[in-house]
């Protein structure tokens, strides 16, 4: 009994571990403590200069002058640095042997130590090296917290992951361990919002980096979490980072379908569009539409979701920022190769919106307005639309903008609107009542591009399809400039155009003059059928004459028994006279009428 109890008790392995985290945490606090203390003092504010007004006027306008702050007599020191401790002063691998085996306090403390340490780069290699990387995964996994919870440790191993994946070989090491899914877990539930964030801004600089990322995300449950994040619940900017994320996703062509499947996708992200929204949450949202929009299955699923009407409140609303419009119109652009999509985009007033844009004069960064033209360029394929482009006013627009003092980019767009909005016959005499010939003409000389040559051709092809315009295209030498742009091309795109613009006014020619001919034989049929008329009435009126049996006075019976009815006769033959006289006269005018018909 005396040998136990003079001999000392077994060392517990437990005990010594607990130990050592202690001595862990304690050069934690010894180093956080120096650091502190190496700080210099903080220098306290001085004064506030209040504001000194100068007159009644400025008090009214509320402008003040304040006193400037006189200069220190001597310049301050720098402070000195204040350096991490370094990793060897620190016990992390019995950190992470604590957060792999201790109990749950001693966990939740070496998990936020280590989550601290992570911020530091030069922790960061030796954390890896020690496996801390699987320890925090398992953690995430388990999170036994209770129901709508997280536990402090998995937060902490979020964290920690978030840092530590800045290196290349942890990302490695989370993607091979399968942490992604863990890690996005804690998007779905109570988690406090500046770490959902931290997780989700982690997500988007991963995704753009690795396309491993990018093909994980797509594929397990990221989209779906992503989409959540879109919700009213968040906030814009975590709404910004989820919509951002999914874009650097969607970059991948075979992600695309993916994306746009997820369910609530498309109407989360349609519902972003907000009149008044942040201009950054909008712009991304735009461009993840834009990007998913060039699927054309995808493409009518978004104006079926009312992305039409959503956009033209968004460019309507007057505070919208010229960023925001520009990639609103790019949006249409590509939503407008859809043929389902371009009547849809019109019932929601699009086109109107898109003509607004186009008043004024063109800004140094363009201001939408070439964006706005390129969409109303392929709204315009649509027959209707064409109709409803020109009543909305956008001819007298694209015109003036089609002047020499717009760039190149928005001269070329420009034609190729007037080309598509001139295949209606009614607009083919409207757009050349404004005096555009001249300009088109102008832009067939070597001094423009064959891109804008292409366009221009195409619109002159149009525009030669109404014979009325025959005239005016020729005086404004549009067949000299066609001939050289054939002999002076290499593109057979542009050649083959131009040969079809001078068949379209040969065709006008031909017409013109068919119609000549036929405007002369309707003239003469008309001079043929009024002498005829003249003809019948002279037959008429002799027959007439014949029937009274009235003979000239030399021609009268010269009996005494007949000399009344002589005299009758008398009388009755110079009212005969009379009337043909008259009738004489009236077919010499109408003779000379027909006359002039026949000539002009």
């Amino acid at each position: 009994m005396a040998d136990r109890a003079i001999a000392s008790p077994p060392t517990d392995p437990p005990r010594r571990a607990f130990t050592q985290w202690q001595g862990a945490v304690m050069a934690m606090a010894v180093a956080v403590a120096l650091a502190l203390t190496l700080q210099p003092p903080r220098q306290r504010p001085g004064p506030r200069p209040q504001p000194h007004f100068s007159t009644s006027n400025d008090l009214m306008r509320h402008t003040y002058t304040t006193t400037p702050r006189q200069p220190d007599a001597q310049p301050r020191a720098p402070a000195p640095p204040v350096t991490a401790p370094p990793a060897a002063a620190l016990d992390i691998p019995g950190l992470v042997q604590a957060v792999r085996r201790g109990p749950a306090r001693k966990r939740e403390h070496a998990a936020a130590a280590l989550a601290a340490l992570s911020t530091a780069a030069s922790h960061r290699q030796p954390m890896i090296n020690a496996g801390a990387i699987p320890v925090f995964i398992k953690v995430l996994r388990a999170s036994p917290g209770p129901p709508g919870t997280t536990t402090n440790a998995a937060l902490s191993a979020a964290k920690a992951i978030v840092h530590l994946v800045e290196l290349d070989v942890a990302l490695d090491a989370v993607l091979a361990s399968g942490g992604m899914e863990p890690l996005l877990g804690l998007l779905g539930r109570h988690t406090p919002i500046d770490t959902v964030q931290m997780i989700t801004s982690s997500l988007t600089n991963l995704a753009e980096r690795s396309p491993l990322v990018r093909a994980q995300l797509a594929s397990g449950s990221g989209l779906t979490r992503l989409v959540e994040l879109l919700g009213p619940a968040s906030s814009s900017r975590l709404q910004h980072l989820a919509a951002l994320t999914l874009h650097i996703i969607a970059v991948d062509s075979p992600h695309i379908a993916a994306v746009a499947s997820t369910p609530a996708a498309l109407t989360s992200l349609v519902q972003l569009l907000q009149p008044g929204a942040p201009h950054v949450l909008l712009v991304t949202v735009i461009t993840v539409l834009a990007r998913i929009g060039n699927d054309q299955l995808v493409a009518a699923a978004l104006c079926s979701a009312g992305v039409g009407k959503a956009l033209t409140a968004v460019l309507t609303f007057p505070s919208t920022e010229v960023k925001v419009r520009e990639h609103g119109a790019s949006l249409l652009h590509v939503l407008a190769f859809d043929v389902s999509c371009r009547e849809n985009l019109e019932t929601n007033g699009v086109i109107p919106a898109l003509v607004r844009m186009l008043e004024g004069p063109t800004p140094a960064g363009g201001g939408g307005q070439q964006e706005a033209i390129a969409a109303l360029g392929i709204l315009a394929i649509s027959r209707t639309n064409q109709a409803r482009i020109a009543d909305a006013g956008a001819i007298a627009h694209l015109v003036r903008l089609l002047g020499s003092a717009s760039p190149p980019a928005i001269q070329q767009n420009c034609a190729a609107a007037l080309g598509h909005i001139a295949a209606l016959p009614v607009n083919q005499i409207l757009i050349v009542r404004t005096g555009v010939l001249k300009r088109l003409v102008a832009m067939l000389t070597p001094a423009y591009a064959d891109v804008i040559h292409e366009p221009v051709v195409g619109t002159l092809q149009n525009l030669a399809m109404a014979h009325e315009n025959y005239v005016a295209i020729v005086e404004a030498g549009a067949i000299t400039a066609l001939k050289s742009v054939i002999n002076a091309t290499t593109r057979d795109q542009v050649r083959s155009a131009a040969s079809r613009a001078l068949s379209n006014l040969a065709a006008a020619y031909k017409a013109r003059a068919a119609a000549a001919d036929a405007a002369a034989a309707a003239a003469s049929a008309k001079v043929a059928a009024a002498a005829k008329k003249v003809a019948a009435a002279l037959e008429a009126a002799t027959k007439a004459q014949e029937a009274t049996g009235c003979k000239r006075p030399e021609q009268a019976p010269a009996t005494p028994g007949k000399q009344e009815a002589a005299v009758k006769c008398k009388e009755e033959c110079a009212q005969s006279e009379q009337a043909s006289q008259e009738k004489k006269k009236k077919k010499k005018k109408k003779r000379k009428a027909a006359a002039g018909v026949e000539a002009a």
